[in-house]
């Protein structure tokens, strides 16, 4: 995790009442599928999104940033909910909806984003509501996610079978032996910046605006260990 994912959980921290979650809602015409189909369709983009199998994992002794590890009890029906929306459906009862989920904070311990399945919206209708914390995606690569989780066309993409077995879970002496590694090499990889800088200023200025427009979310997403096909990418 970087410096910046985890000012995101500090400042969480600091006010018991904030949630630092990003929502996005996407309103659909209906009839919506059922929700074991939804279910179904979310299992198989879990190749492609491997930030949605991990949690972050303090450092011991906060000698650094958290780091990302499997989720060795990941249970994707933990990360979805049904809701129906009281009549009429519209979208002041949408818009209450969704000014009570942002309102709950994300379980540290699972991994940090949910889906809300809603029904009953007006003019049959239905809505998917995303909730991802800041510390994994920024606000447009959330919006994003949605091409990796839905499909253009209206048959569902094929997908590669699901293979994923979590990653052993670190230990909190391997967390802080690669902690105290990373601090002993900040010295040599601040100096190999600074001269690169001054080797050529101009690289750095385009490699900044570069890093400001890269989305955050180009990680979780990216199909590593995903052999098919990612809807929004190339393999």
């Amino acid at each position: 995790m970087t410096p910046l994912d985890a000012a995101f959980l500090q400042a969480e921290d600091a006010e018991p009442t904030a949630s630092l979650a990003i929502s996005s809602t996407a309103v659909f015409a209906g009839p919506p599928p059922s929700f074991a189909e939804f279910r179904d369709h979310l299992a198989g983009r879990l190749p492609c999104i491997p930030r949605y199998r991990q949690r972050a994992v303090p450092v011991p002794l906060d000698l650094g940033p958290p780091v990302w590890a499997d989720d060795p009890d990941f249970d994707l029906d933990r990360h979805l909910v049904r809701v129906a929306l009281p009549a009429p459906g519209g979208d002041a009862e949408l818009a209450a909806l969704v000014g009570r989920v942002m309102g709950t904070r994300l379980d540290r311990d699972r991994p940090l984003w949910r889906y809300w399945f809603v029904e009953g919206l007006a003019d049959r209708r239905w809505a998917l509501l995303s909730t991802v914390h800041h510390s994994m995606v920024d606000g447009v690569s959330g919006t994003d996610l949605y091409r990796v989780v839905l499909d253009r066309e209206p048959t569902q993409a094929s997908m590669a079978p699901d293979d994923w077995r979590p990653a052993p879970w670190p230990s909190a002496p391997a967390l802080t032996v690669a902690a105290l590694r990373d601090l002993a090499m900040l010295p040599v990889t601040g100096a190999q910046a600074a001269v690169e800088a001054l080797r050529d200023p101009r690289r750095l200025v385009a490699a900044g605006r570069g890093c400001s427009r890269c989305s955050r979310a180009c990680h979780p997403h990216r199909a590593r260990r995903c052999r098919g096909r990612c809807p929004g990418h190339g393999t």
